[in-house]
């Protein structure tokens, strides 16, 4: 009988590990300032280079964003910049609808997000769980 009582405080004491849950408690909140920030910026023309990490192979892009859409997009994958494809590449809006979705996996993942400057543009996501996901933006230009 003790053993089984063990088990059940075990469980719930594993349920209610704070180590599953995020280190970042105010992600939402920093999110929403950021976004506030990028849209008062009225920042439509830009471009940045973009890696991921992780469990995925990783991508290295140099992406031009022009109202509000990718329109140039080289890959620097091994030290050699060619063009690529635009389709799906990230910009600023779709980078902030992915951390919106990740305060989702804070239950159950550690997420970790930072924000630029004054523009509140993402710079960093990363949701380590099973596997880790984790992207970067960085040389980020007004143009």
């Amino acid at each position: 009988m003790n053993r089984v009582i063990y088990f059940l405080l075990f469980f719930v004491f594993a349920a209610c590990n704070p180590s599953k849950k995020s280190t970042e408690p105010d992600l939402a909140s920093r999110l929403s300032v950021a976004e506030q920030k990028w849209q008062d910026a009225k920042i439509k023309n830009y471009s940045f280079t973009y890696d991921t990490g992780g469990f995925v192979s990783p991508v290295h892009y140099i992406l031009t964003v022009k109202d509000g859409a990718v329109a140039d997009a080289k890959s620097t994958d091994h030290g050699i910049t060619q063009a690529a494809d635009t389709a799906n590449k990230p910009t600023v809006e779709s980078l902030f609808a992915e951390v919106q979705k990740a305060v989702s996996y804070q239950a159950t993942s550690n997420v970790t997000a930072t924000f630029g400057d004054s523009r509140g543009f993402p710079t960093k996501l990363i949701i380590a769980g099973g596997e880790t996901i984790e992207w970067t933006v960085t040389n980020f230009v007004v143009n």
